[in-house]
């Protein structure tokens, strides 16, 4: 299942609930990026990353990354 676009527009907004970093992560993500590369080029230790991704996860109400990217794209 895919997100209609308000479903989409819903999502985005619970995302920005959570912070401007959780949207540049989700943004990584979403571009095919792991964890240990979004550590690297955002400066975070790659447990802070993971944290931001298991939010992200939970605002979502996904079960996993690949759930989380194939419902964007």
């Amino acid at each position: 299942p895919r997100f209609e676009p308000d479903h989409l527009a819903e999502a985005v907004d619970r995302v920005a609930e959570l912070g401007s970093r959780h949207l540049e992560i989700l943004e990584l993500v979403l571009s095919g990026c792991t964890n240990q590369e979004i550590s690297h080029s955002m400066h975070l230790s790659l447990g802070t990353v993971k944290n931001y991704v298991s939010a992200l996860l939970l605002a979502l109400d996904v079960k996993s990354r690949a759930h989380l990217v194939s419902l964007f794209h």
